[in-house]
């Protein structure tokens, strides 16, 4: 259930036990060409994935914690309960 809303749908959360995401990145994850892993990362991973969550009516949370000993991130993706065709 979406809670904004009262929506039926499905939420898949991932969380992990990393380093969090800085602050001065955050706010701009979503956008094109930000990476978190420097080098190695295009920055293109998180802005499709939140590209189609809203192109199919859903929505992408992130809550991220950089506090030493209790840091982490966790993704929730929501969609809405569609029923099949046909």
């Amino acid at each position: 259930m979406r809670f904004s809303t009262g929506e039926r749908g499905v939420r898949v959360s991932i969380a992990d036990t990393g380093p969090g995401i800085h602050p001065s990145v955050r706010d701009r994850l979503f956008e094109p060409l930000v990476a978190t892993k420097g080098i190695t990362g295009t920055g293109l991973g998180l802005w499709i994935v939140h590209d189609l969550v809203e192109k199919n009516g859903g929505n992408i949370q992130l809550r991220t914690r950089t506090t030493p000993a209790s840091s982490g991130t966790v993704v929730s993706v929501w969609f809405p309960h569609r029923d099949p065709i046909g």
